[in-house]
């Protein structure tokens, strides 16, 4: 699995927060999709950076998963301990849906 090491706050608001808060001609983004990867250690559909979108930039709309990436936090980046465990933290991070079958 990809771990991409950055500055994940200035990366965020660099190139998605004004497509994401709602400045971007008025329009904002009514999903986002965490991905497959990584981002400093941390699965993306685990991150608790996510809720960032709701908390500093009052996004409304709906987190997704990349396909399988829920599974991944268990199977492939070994960051939960059981798939149930992989759930608990997408869903405390902030994911509303999972392109996959892992949260039934």
């Amino acid at each position: 699995a990809f771990d991409a090491c950055i500055h994940a706050e200035s990366f965020l608001h660099n190139h998605f927060g004004q497509k994401i808060n709602g400045n971007n001609a008025g329009r904002g983004a009514l999903g986002v999709m965490c991905s497959y990867n990584s981002i400093n250690q941390i699965p993306a559909c685990a991150n608790p950076e996510l809720k960032k979108l709701r908390a500093e930039w009052n996004f409304s709309g709906y987190v997704v998963s990349d396909c399988w990436a829920i599974a991944n936090i268990y199977e492939h980046h070994h960051f939960a301990n059981s798939y149930q465990e992989a759930v608990g933290l997408a869903l405390r991070a902030g994911v509303d849906l999972d392109c996959g079958d892992t949260i039934q």
